[in-house]
């Protein structure tokens, strides 16, 4: 009886060391209902998690090959301008929070032109906490990132804002046509934005490691 206890323990622990090296690419092959309960468990533990990022969505901020730590986040203490962990349509997905609806939040990647679809808050999987990159390391919650989060959540908010404004002026002037050189014209909105971005990001990383 022991014995199979004893065995079934380790299995309980290979699975949850299975989960905390699973890489947030943002997306994650054969996920399913049984890896999601194992991460929420894990956070809900009080162990961080540790998702590798893969993808670029998050530039300047997070690169590929960056560790994120992903700490236990309830619906009151994610606030605007954070960085959460969210899963939807079997992906795990690292992006900024930058509104709270009364029924769906808003959110965003830093290199994206637009919003996320709206995000149901129960799929918030769990808040960053922390960033590794190679033998750096940055607390999210030491000065100056919580500062800095809050300007960059406005930051784009702003952005998609002036972004779907210009989409409306031009769908009103030539309706649903194709007008070459509009997805352009978003593109160089952005380019304020996100120069601030990089400034406030490279800012916050030089005052960490003085």
């Amino acid at each position: 009886m022991q014995r199979r206890q004893r065995k079934q323990k380790r299995q309980r622990d290979q699975r949850k060391q299975n989960a905390r090296q699973l890489s947030a690419k943002e997306t994650i092959p054969s996920y399913d209902n049984t890896i999601s309960l194992l991460l929420r468990e894990i956070i809900a533990s009080g162990t961080p998690l540790h998702l590798k990022v893969t993808s670029q969505s998050m530039a300047p901020l997070l690169q590929s090959g960056d560790i994120v730590f992903v700490a236990r986040a309830s619906q009151t203490n994610c606030l605007p301008g954070d960085l959460i962990v969210f899963e939807k349509d079997q992906t795990l997905t690292t992006h900024r929070l930058l509104a709270k609806k009364e029924i769906f939040w808003v959110c965003k990647g830093d290199k994206a032109l637009s919003s996320d679809p709206p995000l149901k808050p129960d799929c918030v999987l769990g808040k960053v906490s922390g960033i590794q990159r190679g033998k750096r390391t940055w607390s999210m919650s030491a000065h100056p990132w919580p500062c800095t989060n809050r300007i960059l959540g406005r930051i784009h908010s702003h952005q998609i804002h002036l972004v779907n404004l210009v989409k409306g002026i031009t769908s009103r002037l030539f309706g649903g046509r194709q007008i070459r050189g509009i997805s352009y014209l978003h593109k160089l909105l952005a380019i304020p934005f996100r120069l601030l971005t990089k400034i406030l990001i490279q800012f916050s990383v030089k005052r960490c490691e003085m």
